[in-house]
């Protein structure tokens, strides 16, 4: 296609739609073509888009002059803004005209007094900040706290009052809260709050020492006590001259050793006047019945022979098996019990079978005890510091041969722990209190009350013997029940007393006692020979 440059031979001109173009047909083998200039103002036929020609380019040095309105999703950054009357002055405002905007002056500001503003709402849920004071006046006006609303003073702040403060509950006081009193002092420890001389306020002052009044001053300022009476505690008494007396319209009783010591013969000077009936106990008797005694108190009886024989509670014996009293009238007898030496009475009861009554009146079992010795040894076999051995097991070589060796080593824990094999458990009882079967009671339950350890070795060392409390027929925790540590030298006999466990003695029935051997010390093992012996002595109940 050719080259045009010559605009006079070919003059520039306004494009009209039917006006024809020459073009390429890139879909043709690139044909040389025509077409009219309508068919590409749109790029193809298509009207384009505001979108397509940003994309070509959204920068522009010319006016832009919209007949519409603009809508902006997004930032508007002018750098100035026109309106009717032009782009402003410093400090103006846009605002509205009706039917455009103009630029004016900001109006001045001026805001209204605070009632104005409490007139409009007097409710916030924000804080108030106040720098100055408020000053509240008007009888009856209040500064009112509700909805569990505290008033909170920081350090420093105080309230000054020129009134009265009422409060309607508690005030309460913090740890180092102070009170000061009319002066401004707070007071030092033990002093207490009181009206000042001049009457004028309150002052910090100390209690006055207390008096104690005279009996006489308490009766004068006051004699009647009601609904409560005055109990005397104590070696005292109470002492009423020839002109005091008693008068009594209650009931009264005397429970202690009154004396009546009036020899008087008339009813003002008898030393019992009864101007009424006297109760005995059971009855104020019948007409011809004496008051006699009973040994522990009165009674109404008649006074010929005997009216009643009644038996007594049994009571303890004081040298003869009955007590007789009275011994006309209402006559009562009583049994007395055999309380020890040569006091005569009837058997006590306490006794069961198997016991016995013993010379002081008390019941006992047959009592009594018994001893045993038991051997242990060790021949020539190896012993490690501080683990505990005992007698051999079944699982042990010639157990039934050496039935006193003490050489079945058992390791570190002692039989407290509770971790032996049954065999272990088993090899080490020296002694076993049997289940009761048709025994009597008082041989069911021995009572370890000694036990010694002696030994003979060849080899110096530090050795430990010790017996423990354990069921023999239950696999499980020992207690100790006594133990002795004997300091050996080479084939010189050794004896020590074991140290009892007072808690742990007393071996009822299923239990009995388990022998262990220790070599006492730091570290090092031995290989003894050695010879020793148990003795137990055992009390019963």
């Amino acid at each position: 296609m050719a080259k045009i440059e010559n605009t006079t031979v070919y003059p520039t001109v306004t494009p009209a739609s039917e006006d024809l173009l020459i073009g390429t047909d890139v879909s043709d083998n690139n044909k040389t073509v025509t077409f009219l200039v309508s068919s590409v103002s749109g790029a193809g036929g298509v009207a384009q888009g505001l979108q397509s020609v940003l994309d070509t380019g959204n920068t522009a040095t010319q006016n832009l002059s919209l007949t519409g309105n603009i809508t902006v999703v997004g930032t508007i950054t002018p750098t100035t803004l026109t309106a009717s009357n032009g782009v402003g002055t410093a400090g103006q405002i846009l605002s509205s005209t009706g039917s455009g905007l103009q630029w004016i002056a900001s109006p001045s500001v001026s805001c209204c007094d605070l009632d104005s503003v409490m007139a409009v709402g007097n409710t916030t849920a924000r804080d108030l900040l106040i720098t100055g004071n408020i000053d509240m006046s008007g009888i009856g006006k209040a500064l009112k706290l509700s909805n569990g609303v505290d008033m909170t003073l920081a350090v420093g702040s105080s309230i000054t009052s020129s009134d009265a403060i009422n409060l309607g509950t508690t005030l309460n006081f913090g740890a180092t809260t102070t009170l000061s009193d009319y002066s401004g002092a707070t007071g030092s420890a033990g002093q207490i709050l009181t009206i000042n001389a001049a009457g004028t306020g309150v002052e910090w002052g100390t209690l006055p020492t207390a008096s104690t009044p005279t009996i006489q001053q308490v009766l004068t300022a006051g004699n009647t006590a009601t609904a409560v009476g005055i109990s005397f505690v104590g070696a005292s008494a109470t002492t009423f001259d020839a002109t005091a007396n008693i008068t009594s319209a209650g009931t009264n009783v005397w429970s202690g050793n009154n004396t009546f010591s009036a020899t008087g013969t008339a009813a003002g000077t008898a030393g019992v006047a009864l101007t009424g009936t006297l109760y005995d106990g059971a009855s104020v008797g019948t007409s011809g019945q004496v008051l006699t005694s009973t040994g522990s108190g009165v009674a109404w009886a008649s006074t010929a022979g005997v009216s009643s024989v009644t038996a007594q509670t049994p009571a303890t014996s004081s040298g003869t098996p009955l007590t007789i009293s009275p011994t006309s009238g209402a006559v009562q007898v009583t049994s007395n019990a055999y309380a020890g030496g040569s006091n005569v009475g009837h058997v006590p009861a306490g006794g069961t079978a198997g016991t016995f009554l013993q010379g002081d009146g008390t019941w006992t079992g047959n009592g009594g005890g018994f001893a045993q010795t038991y051997k242990f040894c060790n021949d020539a076999s190896t012993m490690t510091n501080n683990l505990y051995y005992t007698f051999l097991g079944i699982d042990d070589t010639d157990f039934s041969s050496k039935s006193t060796s003490v050489t079945n080593l058992l390791g570190a824990s002692s039989p407290t722990a509770g971790t032996y094999s049954d065999i272990d458990y088993h090899a080490g009882f020296i002694f076993a209190n049997g289940q009761p079967g048709s025994c009597a009671s008082s041989i069911d339950v021995p009572t370890v009350c000694s036990v010694d350890f002696s030994l003979m070795t060849d080899t110096s060392a530090e050795y430990e013997m010790s017996l423990w409390k354990t069921r023999e027929c239950m696999n499980g925790n020992a207690a100790l029940v006594a133990q002795g540590v004997i300091s050996a030298n080479v084939n010189t006999l050794e004896c020590v007393s074991g140290t009892l466990t007072a808690i742990n003695t007393t071996l009822d029935a299923g239990y009995g006692l388990y022998f262990t051997l220790r070599h006492v010390a730091v570290s090092g093992s031995i290989i003894p020979k050695l010879q020793g012996k148990i003795n137990i002595k055992f009390s019963q109940s």
